[in-house]
């Protein structure tokens, strides 16, 4: 890709990646995430890049688009004519939803990450609680066995 092509599509942190090819039999297309990263990088052409504008938090940008994802609104706005979903992008975006201002949707952001993290650490509970749970059970028909 030749020198000014590429400058102009480099990913700059706090970019929204849009999926907008791709999906599967159990998962729609149109899933966002926030590019974070520090180091050169261009994405494909199967993604689209939403550049916030600055009055809007690419932290609460990022929770609306998974709000709209687990809502359906992408899935409503996909076409499939082969095995592969496409994103009407133009129709997604259309979407019309009300934007807080900056000050709210970093406030809306700060408890979505702290609620979030609370229930990605009760998952991780869970997960050990059924780990030791199997391993327990083992132990006990290990022991039984032995007798």
């Amino acid at each position: 890709m030749p020198a000014g092509q590429r400058a102009s599509r480099l990913l700059r942190p706090g970019d929204l990646l849009l999926e907008g090819s791709g999906g599967g039999e159990r998962t729609n297309v149109g899933r966002v995430v926030q590019w974070t990263g520090n180091e050169s990088a261009v994405c494909s052409n199967f993604i689209r890049v939403l550049r916030p504008t600055s009055n809007c938090s690419s932290r609460y940008l990022t929770y609306l688009h998974r709000s709209l994802y687990a809502t359906g609104i992408s899935a409503a706005c996909t076409k499939q004519t082969t095995g592969i979903q496409n994103l009407d992008v133009r129709a997604y975006l259309s979407t019309r939803v009300d934007i807080p201002a900056f000050e709210q949707q970093v406030t809306i952001a700060d408890f979505l990450d702290r609620e979030t993290s609370w229930i990605a650490q009760l998952d991780e509970r869970a997960r050990r609680v059924a780990e030791l749970s199997v391993a327990a059970s083992r132990s006990e028909i290990d022991t039984r066995l032995e007798k």
